[in-house]
């Protein structure tokens, strides 16, 4: 079981991406942010 702080920023990163596609503001920084953190799992 990952440690809760992992799970609380991955919840956080989640929330933050449907913010930023209902905004309509998705960019390359959302990407690169997915980018990385699919490097720590």
């Amino acid at each position: 079981m990952p440690p809760p702080r992992v799970e609380e920023s991955i919840v956080l990163v989640l929330n933050f991406v449907v913010l930023a596609y209902n905004s309509g503001r998705v960019d390359f920084k959302i990407l690169e942010m997915l980018c990385i953190i699919r490097l720590f799992f």
